[in-house]
C-alpha cells in the first residue's frame, strides 16, 4: 500500500505518526498541487493511503485497512461534533484508504476533473468521490457514479486544526 501524505506544512503529531514508508508531497505551491499529486499516484497499481497533513494516523488505522477487503475505507475526525455529522465529511480525504481495484474501475475519477472546476484542493475529495447531496451523474466519472460508496472505519482519528499562527511557526514565518 502506498501512503501519500500530501501537505503544506509538516506536524509534528502527523510526523509521529505517519507510517516509515510514508510518501510525503508537499502541494503548498499552488491551489491544484493537491490534484496534480493525486492525478500521479492514482493509477499506480497499488492500493493508496491518503493521510493528510492535519491527521494524526495509529497503528491500528494500518493493521484495519490491510486487512479490510472494502475497496473504499475511511476514518472520521476525532473533533466531529456528533456522529450524525459524519455522513457530511464522508469524502474527506484525512485518512482515506482506496483499493487498487477501485482505481482500475474509475481511472480517471480524478484526472477527468474539469479545469478551473473542481481541481482546487477545498473541494477535491468531493469531486473525485461525487458529493452525495448531489445527482452523481452530473460527474459519471466519479466514485459514487460507479457504484462505489464509503466504508467507515472507528475509532475517528485525531484532527487538529491548525491556528495560523501555529502554521506560521511551523514554517517559520
Amino acid at each position: 500500500m502506498r501512503v501519500l501524505v500530501p501537505f503544506t506544512a509538516r506536524h509534528i503529531e502527523t510526523i509521529a505518526g505517519a507510517p516509515a514508508n510514508a510518501e510525503w508531497v508537499d502541494v503548498s505551491r499552488s491551489s491544484t498541487a493537491y490534484w496534480e499529486t493525486l492525478c500521479e499516484f492514482w493509477n499506480s497499481g497499488d492500493d493508496l493511503l491518503i493521510i493528510e497533513h492535519d491527521v494524526v494516523c495509529r497503528p491500528d488505522v494500518i493493521e484495519q485497512l490491510e486487512m479490510c477487503p472494502e475497496p473504499w475505507c475511511a476514518f472520521g475526525y476525532s473533533d466531529m461534533c456528533h456522529p450524525e455529522c459524519m455522513e457530511a465529511w464522508a469524502n474527506a480525504f484525512g485518512c482515506t484508504r482506496f483499493r487498487k481495484e477501485l482505481m482500475a474501475a474509475a481511472p480517471d475519477a480524478v484526472s477527468s476533473i474539469p479545469e478551473g472546476y473542481g481541481r482546487d484542493w477545498h473541494n477535491l475529495c468531493d469531486y473525485v468521490s461525487g458529493m452525495p447531496w448531489l445527482n452523481p451523474e452530473m460527474r459519471p466519472q466519479c466514485l459514487r457514479a460507479r457504484g462505489f460508496w464509503h466504508h467507515w472505519h472507528y475509532p475517528a482519528v485525531r484532527h487538529h486544526k491548525m491556528s495560523l499562527e501555529s502554521y506560521k511557526a511551523l514554517i517559520g514565518g
